[in-house]
């Protein structure tokens, strides 16, 4: 019969559902992860050059320092840092050779490169927190989405199958019991269900 087609057909769309809500929130903390961590290596990295360059300005260490400005150039992750990079560039050379007014200049692009990068890192960390909750939230939605169609669902079986099967059942019964007049109901919830109350009804009144 039909109904019978109807419950693993309605089980199918709630499972199809609950899986799709498993994939896009898999998806969106899979995503999450990998960004939180690529930012986090490259931000601290440029912190720990902006360390070597600062311990090799006050060691007077201009070889270290250049291959730390060349790690830098090629390290960055702000776009605030190019130019920083450029002045820190102009200025390391006179800086080094005692130019009083170009190692102010350097320190400052240096410490203003360090803070950049801080920033970035905490405000990387809110947008990560952002999404986060957002994913939450979607989470929560599609399990809200999910219960809906279930009661949905439920509730449909309930008026096409189970209410109709249940009073098959005690047409049955009260007849069995010596109940000649007990009949099921002229209108079923479905047309496979009128065929059998028609049917029913029929054998009955023989």
């Amino acid at each position: 019969m039909k109904f019978t087609k109807s419950i693993p057909f309605s089980i199918l769309i709630l499972l199809i559902f609950a899986t799709l809500m498993a994939i896009a929130s898999t998806r969106a903390f899979l995503r999450l992860s990998p960004e939180i961590e690529r930012i986090n290596q490259s931000n601290t990295q440029s912190l720990y050059i902006v360390e070597q360059m600062l311990s090799a300005e006050i060691n007077n260490d201009i070889k270290t320092f250049e291959e730390n400005l060349l790690k830098g150039k090629n390290n960055i992750t702000e776009p605030q840092e190019a130019e920083k990079f450029v002045q820190i560039e102009n200025a390391y050379k006179k800086a080094f050779m005692g130019d009083v007014q170009a190692r102010k200049i350097l320190i400052s692009n240096i410490t203003e490169l360090s803070e950049i990068n801080r920033v970035a890192m905490i405000n990387y960390a809110q947008n990560a927190k952002k999404l986060s909750i957002t994913g939450t939230w979607v989470i929560a939605f599609m399990i809200f989405i999910v219960w809906s169609i279930g009661i949905i669902i439920l509730t449909n079986l309930r008026k096409t199958i189970i209410e109709p099967l249940d009073e098959l059942e005690d047409v049955l019964d009260k007849v069995a019991k010596g109940n000649k007049h007990r009949r099921c109901p002229s209108t079923a919830p479905t047309k496979d269900f009128q065929k059998i109350y028609d049917g029913v009804n029929n054998l009955l009144d023989k």
